[in-house]
């Protein structure tokens, strides 16, 4: 397999609603998205999904740096895409009370990824599942 370096990046705007569900495309593969906001810890969290509600993303917090790599489903799909929220400002800085309820004002969502051939997405998925098993 060849890893490549990222070269497919898909930015989307986020919503300050509570909770909220949006879609795109990612090599045209559609995937819903579904946002959340935690009152408890005061961090958004997401769940992306395929068009058949397979989840290619369980439910997981986003916070500024870190970044989250779909599962082995997305490979399945030739979808080698891992998420993130980058701040719209290169300055800002984010404390750690920083409450993401209105986070819109200071962050994008961010798909970043890998092109992929359906014939490397399946040598890969083949290898870690015969690794996994031995």
């Amino acid at each position: 397999m060849i890893i490549t370096e990222p070269d497919i990046f898909v930015t989307l705007a986020v919503s300050n609603k509570p909770h909220y569900y949006t879609s795109t495309m990612l090599l045209n593969t559609p995937v819903k998205i579904t946002c959340g906001y935690n009152t408890r810890n005061n961090m958004r969290w997401v769940i992306v999904t395929d068009i058949n509600n397979t989840p290619v993303l369980p439910q997981t917090f986003l916070k500024q740096g870190k970044v989250c790599q779909f599962n082995f489903h997305a490979n399945r799909l030739g979808l080698s895409y891992s998420i993130t929220i980058k701040p719209k400002d290169k300055n800002f800085k984010i404390s750690d009370e920083y409450d993401y309820l209105n986070w819109s004002n200071d962050f994008e969502m961010l798909f970043v990824g890998r092109s992929q051939s359906k014939e490397n997405a399946r040598d890969n998925n083949w290898r870690n599942v015969r690794v996994g098993n031995q």
